[in-house]
């Protein structure tokens, strides 16, 4: 379990990735990034908003099955 300490001091620097359904845009990306900030993962600076990315499913299943992990 990650501590409140430990949790402190990786959100002033790790970037946030976000899968979302093909087609989601701005709009919807924007919604996610505001709810990460409501949910207090990240807080509600521009430098901190430029650490959310996103990709969307398709994109991610991509790269799950370039890199061959599967779980059985």
């Amino acid at each position: 379990m990650i501590t409140d300490d430990v949790w402190k001091k990786l959100q002033t620097d790790m970037v946030i990735v976000l899968a979302h359904p093909n087609g989601w845009e701005g709009a919807q990306q924007n919604q996610m990034r505001d709810a990460a900030i409501l949910a207090k993962i990240i807080p509600n600076k521009p430098s901190a908003r430029e650490r959310v990315v996103f990709v969307s499913e398709g994109e991610a299943s991509l790269h799950f099955c370039v890199k061959g992990e599967f779980i059985d």
